[in-house]
């Protein structure tokens, strides 16, 4: 069966049951490189206390506007789409 691959997934990074890191790892396992946004609502410090940095990907803090949200989408495709 074929399926989809994402072009960008977007989750939060601490979430009740799997958080994003946990999702991530899931995906990377999979093997397809697949470009990540972690949105949070922790200040960097409550963040760093409750889970381990996520390397490099970029985190948009909340609260965020629709714009702010699309320009980093925006910014994250492109990545993508220069690397592949």
């Amino acid at each position: 069966r074929a399926t989809r691959v994402p072009d960008l997934v977007i989750t939060d990074l601490v979430m009740p049951g799997v958080g994003g890191e946990a999702l991530a790892a899931q995906i990377a396992a999979d093997g397809r490189p697949i470009p990540l946004l972690y949105i949070s609502g922790y200040a960097q410090e409550q963040h760093n206390a409750l889970t381990r940095a996520p390397g490099d990907a970029p985190i948009l803090r909340k609260p965020f506007t629709a714009s702010q949200l699309l320009a980093e989408v925006a910014t994250r495709l492109e990545a993508a789409a220069a690397q592949a």
